[in-house]
């Protein structure tokens, strides 16, 4: 995008200030009432029995953070069949469903073509990554074929592939400071959707391990005006991202990288300046979507030195929790704006948290988890 977006004068304005925090219980199953959270949900939306639950959907989500000041509880998982490995679990939400139609090709289909989707971009640690892999296999079952366009070549070292982000220019390339990037997998790609009935569209992820670390810096000055060299983030932003701005955005904040180096506040400003970067240089039109963390499992962890690793007396997967806990604060305002761009998801941390046996390595899950979460989070969106 050529010029900056003034997001001042499109502000969602809150009449009422909430207040009160909310109290978790470190590796509990926390679930809110839901019959108190019926009572603040318009009556087109209210639940009418465990039977006849309205579709998940963002407005119905904004009825929950209204009245819970939080994300939705998962519900509980059903295991179809746990003799074949093939048949993936269904998520059962107390305060909504997936009907059954939502998880056919057509669908799909169907809602791409009606919301002109031409570009969904993911941006992530080593979880990201594994989402836009889900992602990916999700578009592939959907629509065919996706193939792959063009990916960091560098993955033998811990930094960005200033070609990737170049696009072939060769002095902006020459313009780029790289830092360290403590994150094998977050290796930036793009992958082309094809299929019949529908437009071509992309699918990107950008690697980042840590919302304001120095993967990359620009030296922009000359052109820019500016006094200082451009950080990785605004560049992708407000240059990178400006001839294929997305219309999906979906970003699962680095908590698994953080979780040891951040405070929870510290850990929350960067949040507040990645969001205002969002909003200050992609479209109005793009869609934000925000995946809270998920739990570790420690007797499932694969490297000895981090079984029962503590910092500040803290387990990892209650560091994560208080991060979460800070990216919920930090997004509500968006969340609850009824004209607003920001979205958020169901609790993954109470998702994850009672299922060891699902873990791949002690932080991340099996392959299986990413692409049945991007598959829910789709149907999310084409409700909407």
């Amino acid at each position: 995008m050529a010029e900056h977006i003034n997001r001042k004068s499109q502000c969602c304005f809150l009449l009422s200030l909430f207040t009160g925090s909310i109290v978790f219980t470190f590796m509990s199953s926390t679930r809110h009432d839901v019959a108190e959270f019926v009572t603040g949900v318009p009556s087109s939306l209210k639940l009418f029995s465990n039977r006849d639950k309205p579709p998940c959907s963002n407005e119905l989500f904004r009825s929950y953070y209204r009245s819970q000041h939080a994300f939705p509880p998962p519900g509980q998982w059903l295991v179809r069949d746990p003799n074949v490995s093939a048949v993936f679990p269904i998520l059962s939400p107390d305060i909504c469903s997936f009907p059954e139609e939502f998880l056919g090709k057509g669908f799909l289909r169907q809602c791409f073509r009606r919301k002109r989707v031409r570009s969904v971009l993911i941006m992530g640690d080593s979880q990201g990554v594994r989402y836009s892999w889900g992602l990916w296999q999700v578009f592939n079952k959907t629509f065919y074929s996706c193939q792959l366009l063009k990916r960091e070549s560098d993955t033998t070292k811990n930094v960005a592939d200033p070609r990737y982000f170049a696009n072939g220019n060769a002095s902006l390339e020459n313009r780029m400071i790289l830092g360290i990037r403590l994150c094998a997998k977050c290796v930036s790609y793009k992958v082309l959707c094809k299929g019949r009935e529908i437009s071509p569209f992309t699918l990107e992820f950008i690697g980042f391990h840590h919302m304001a670390a120095g993967v990359m810096e620009v030296d922009l000055r000359n052109l820019t005006g500016s006094t200082n060299l451009t950080s990785y983030q605004e560049f992708v932003f407000r240059y990178f991202l400006k001839d294929s701005s997305p219309d999906i955005i979906i970003v699962p904040p680095p908590v698994n990288n953080a979780k040891f180096r951040e405070f929870p506040y510290h850990f929350r400003l960067q949040l507040r300046s990645l969001k205002s970067l969002i909003d200050d240089w992609m479209p109005r039109s793009a869609q934000v979507y925000w995946l809270p963390g998920m739990a570790e499992h420690e007797n499932r962890r694969l490297a000895a030195e981090f079984v029962n690793k503590t910092v500040r007396g803290k387990l990892a997967s209650e560091l994560i929790l208080e991060l979460n806990q800070g990216v919920y604060k930090e997004l509500e305002p968006g969340l609850l704006c009824e004209a607003g761009r920001h979205f958020g998801f169901f609790d993954l941390f109470q998702a994850s948290v009672n299922r060891s046996e699902w873990s791949f390595d002690g932080s991340h899950m099996q392959p299986f988890w990413y692409e049945v979460i991007m598959s829910y989070l789709l149907q999310l969106f084409c409700v909407s």
